[in-house]
């Protein structure tokens, strides 16, 4: 069975009322009940005319998604990483709340996979392993990104144990506030 464009885009969109606007290759295989080479090819050829497109190996979203979230990248770490523990963390976290003066060209996520650093067409994540499970009160879960956020002390002790540089961290001035 060769899956057509047409039912491609009226799955996506069905999907897309139903809040899914990203999805892996297993997901796809059974929506269209293709085996993995001809829906491999069907994907290849659906990403070209630009119906679907291709994030990393086996990820794919709905480019016409209207259930996007604002920041995409951010929640796909929870269709990438299904079975992992993952938080945004260190430099970025920290950058945020103006610990340090940069501003990361990357969003660092802290996993309980392994660390890799993945580039896609709309950009980078690096995984950075931890087997520390953080406590409820250190990670907290932002609806709005779709994604579980470090607080700033918590990204700073992931920051310190995971061997970063520390000297864009700005230092604490006497009264305990950050300069």
């Amino acid at each position: 069975m060769v899956m057509r464009v047409v039912e491609l885009i009226r799955a996506l969109d069905w999907l897309d009322m139903a809040g899914i606007w990203a999805l892996d290759g297993p997901r796809l295989e059974m929506l269209f009940n293709e085996s993995p080479s001809a829906l491999a090819k069907s994907l290849s050829r659906h990403e070209e005319a630009g119906v679907i497109k291709r994030v990393c190996k086996d990820v794919y979203m709905n480019p016409r998604a209207r259930s996007a979230p604002t920041e995409p990248l951010l929640a796909l770490v929870s269709v990438i990483r299904p079975f992992d523990f993952s938080y945004l963390s260190l430099e970025c976290v920290l950058s945020e709340a103006g610990w340090i003066s940069q501003v990361p060209m990357r969003y660092t996520v802290m996993t309980t996979g392994r660390s890799y650093l993945m580039t896609t067409p709309i950009g980078i994540l690096e995984f950075t392993h931890t087997v520390r499970v953080p406590l409820s009160t250190d990670v907290v879960f932002d609806p709005f990104r779709g994604i579980h956020v470090a607080v700033p002390e918590r990204a700073l002790r992931d920051l310190r144990h995971v061997g970063r540089n520390l000297d864009l961290v700005k230092e604490e001035s006497d009264d305990g506030a950050r300069v």
